[in-house]
């Protein structure tokens, strides 16, 4: 009978930072085929196990672990705000049915993802086009998470 490969992953030692899968010195499971097909052929890991962290113990001494948690936030944050089509209602301008009343702002969007979302993105990570949303439709409003990461965060105006 053979073994599922979904659930059984091989521990490897990462040599060089690969994106996706960790950072120099760092010891990840993996899946085998990504271990065989990818990481071990190009000498981006080696093979977890006693021996070789024995051997490579100066590698898995000196692994950055700020590096390791922005990652880890960064990679959260991005499958979070993947899935957000943010809803802001706003009320129109009687003379101009396009306009909205009150525009939408970095703050507006910031408040609102803590609010619903439970996501505290500081207000000046977001970065809206023209600094403000003045008419009804659908955007994209850029986060910008430090150091220099950026992700698309859909925003719908629509009549309140």
């Amino acid at each position: 009978v053979a073994r599922k490969a979904a659930k059984y992953k091989v521990p490897v030692i990462l040599l060089a930072d690969v994106p996706g899968t960790g950072f120099r010195g760092q010891v990840v499971k993996v899946k085998p085929g990504h271990a065989r097909n990818y990481l071990l052929p190009k000498k981006y890991a080696i093979l977890g196990g006693f021996h070789n962290e024995q051997k490579y113990r100066h590698l898995l001494e000196n692994v950055d672990e700020k590096a390791v948690e922005q990652d880890k936030l960064v990679r959260s944050l991005r499958r979070r705000v993947r899935r957000i089509n943010l809803q802001m209602k706003r009320h129109c301008v009687k003379e101009h049915p396009t306009t909205l009343h009150a525009p939408v702002s970095a703050e507006n969007i910031s408040e609102k993802l803590t609010k619903f979302y439970d996501l505290s993105i500081p207000s000046d990570w977001i970065v809206i086009p023209g600094g403000q949303l003045t008419n009804y439709g659908n955007f994209l409003v850029t986060v910008r998470v430090p150091p220099n990461e950026t992700l698309d965060l859909k925003v719908s105006v629509t009549r309140r």
